[in-house]
């Protein structure tokens, strides 16, 4: 992911790989927080109590495959839903690996264009024109603290709608 945010920013030396490094772990971080999950794959054990029931439904989705299960056979799992063979009368412990294995393409997207307005913020200096207006085109400048926070509504709105798709709950539709 380093590469691809080196060639997003035009920079060919190594000179700031930990900078943006460091960049792209913040990124990751407040995508992280933004859907309520890891990542990365990641191994979760839940406990059930199953009152004759053939389906389950996990706390961790997407569920990538089923490492343990207490008693029954599953049948099949799909998003945060376990499948059982057969009704399971009782208290039930599922291990489970939940996460991704490869981050999709449009999260990794995501990462990099933000991870590069967080690099461009951190090493901006500030601008010296504040607004100019030729007939009826304007252009204005800003410091790098207006743009943190004049640009944060529209960036969030962004961030949202391109991680909607993998969020928690849009997940739990099975």
């Amino acid at each position: 992911m380093l590469e691809k945010l080196k060639k997003a920013l035009k920079i060919t030396t190594t000179e700031q790989d930990s900078l943006l490094e460091g960049v792209l772990l913040q990124s990751k971080m407040i995508i992280e927080k933004k859907l309520w999950y890891p990542l990365e794959k990641t191994k979760y054990t839940e406990f059930f109590y199953s009152d004759n029931q053939t389906s389950l439904f996990f706390l961790k989705t997407p569920i990538l495959s089923i490492k343990k299960i207490s008693s029954g056979i599953v049948k099949s799992h799909k998003k945060n839903a376990l499948y059982l063979q057969k009704a399971i009368r009782g208290e039930l412990i599922v291990e489970y690996y939940w996460g991704f294995e490869k981050i999709p393409e449009l999260i990794q997207l995501v990462m990099i264009n933000l991870a590069k307005e967080i690099y461009k913020q951190e090493t901006s200096d500030g601008l010296e024109i504040k607004s100019k207006k030729i007939s009826s085109l304007s252009i204005s400048y800003f410091t790098p603290e207006e743009m943190k926070k004049g640009s944060t509504a529209l960036k969030e709105t962004d961030l949202n709608a391109l991680l909607a798709p993998y969020k928690l709950l849009h997940c739990y539709a099975v």
